[in-house]
């Protein structure tokens, strides 16, 4: 509602929030593409819709939000759309269906690592031509803990992450 009260003709926002409980991902989007799950147990990539018009578009837009189960071994990319609507010089878009399979190689790697390599992915998509959008990442992953055989606790841990 403050974005569109502003009075900016045609200014919008992409927006995504979440909220992280144990192993439950509440999400929420506004103008975003899907989030990417690489669930490691299936070896498989999920779309996380964050439907919702972009902030500033309407003011009383009934936004929803999603819940996601995030086991040890997954990895969430969240996303603009400067990647998957990304074009290279013969006009040919890279395509969200390209971006799942470049994040489905990456899954094994860190964070950092993996948002390295989707820029890396972008560059050679566009083999010298210019960006015409903004990338932005943000990857979650959930770390596998190895507990050794000798420790025995009596106590919950909680998840870990790293991004």
């Amino acid at each position: 509602r403050s974005i569109s009260l502003m009075g900016f003709r045609k200014y919008y926002m992409a927006f995504a929030v979440g909220r992280l409980s144990g192993n439950t991902l509440e999400l929420a989007g506004a103008g975003m593409p899907p989030a990417l799950i690489y669930r490691a147990e299936t070896k498989t990539v999920e779309q996380v819709s964050l439907k919702g018009m972009p902030l500033g578009s309407r003011t009383d837009y009934p936004y929803s939000k999603s819940n996601v189960t995030i086991q040890p071994g997954d990895v969430m990319l969240f996303m603009t759309d400067g990647l998957p609507e990304l074009f290279n010089n013969n006009g040919d878009m890279i395509g969200y269906s390209r971006v799942r399979q470049i994040f489905s190689s990456l899954a094994a790697d860190d964070p950092d690592q993996i948002i390295n390599e989707l820029y890396r992915a972008s560059e050679h998509w566009l083999n010298g031509s210019a960006q015409n959008d903004d990338m932005t990442f943000f990857v979650l992953k959930r770390r596998e803990i190895v507990i050794p055989k000798n420790k025995v606790s009596t106590r919950e841990t909680s998840p870990e992450y790293s991004h």
